[in-house]
């Protein structure tokens, strides 16, 4: 029997059918896409604000960091970090921040702290971008962080193997929290504000080939720690 145009009813239902399938196929990449570009423009704005943050609060000798009592030999942490946190949270334009020894005169990941004031349940959830990790990233909190107000999110590592770092979820706790996709990496050295993957500081690349290292909790060690880079130099 026709029934449209000289189709059959079992023609038009294949057609449908396939007209179904690419859609399912093509629409959630479209959408990851359009997600993908937001991603990158709001890493984008976000560096030239920390860029900017830095050299206004480094330059600013009145700028004084409260020292108040902390152990920061707990964690092999050196004041300088928090200087250099401090400095850049307090020249941001932001609804909360935390400085661990600072303002609160204690560690700003203390679970309660933490999460009251960022939304996040668990220290700072990420996965890297070929998913071979997905263990948190817990060292990426310990020294600070501060929530802006178009949602973004920045997280002051402690000063372990690498410091000062500070990354960037620009989109909170929402997900997907993948680094290389809506999480990235900005790293001070030599009194330059660096974003990761760049020229010397490659960290993990933004190549989903390449594996993150084994044993580390921070998203520095993470596959697609070194894309924040590449999307600046992008047009």
């Amino acid at each position: 029997m026709k029934i449209f145009k000289g189709f059959t009813l079992a023609e038009v239902l294949i057609t449908l059918g396939i007209i179904g399938v690419v859609a399912a196929l093509t629409i959630p990449s479209l959408i990851r896409n359009i997600q993908d570009r937001h991603f990158k423009a709001v890493w984008k704005k976000t560096f030239a604000s920390v860029a900017n943050a830095y050299r206004l609060g480094m330059n600013d000798e009145d700028l004084l960091v409260p020292h108040l009592d902390f152990d920061y030999g707990a964690y092999n942490q050196g004041y300088q970090d928090v200087e250099v946190y401090y400095k850049i949270f307090t020249n941001l334009k932001t609804l909360d921040y935390c400085v661990t020894g600072v303002n609160l005169n204690e560690n700003c990941s203390n679970s309660w702290i933490f999460t009251s004031r960022t939304g996040y349940k668990n220290n700072c959830q990420c996965k890297s971008i070929n998913s071979d990790k997905d263990y948190g990233c817990a060292y990426n909190n310990t020294l600070g962080f501060a929530v802006l107000p178009d949602g973004v999110h920045l997280f002051a590592h402690a000063a372990f193997w690498s410091h000062p770092d500070i990354m960037v979820d620009v989109n909170g706790p929402s997900g997907p929290n993948v680094v290389g996709r809506d999480i990235f990496i900005i790293l001070i050295r030599n009194d330059k504000v660096i974003a990761g993957g760049a020229p010397g500081y490659e960290l993990k690349g933004c190549d989903k080939s390449v594996s993150s290292n084994s044993g580390f909790v921070d998203a520095e060690s993470y596959s697609g720690s070194g894309c924040g880079y590449k999307y600046l130099m992008e047009k």
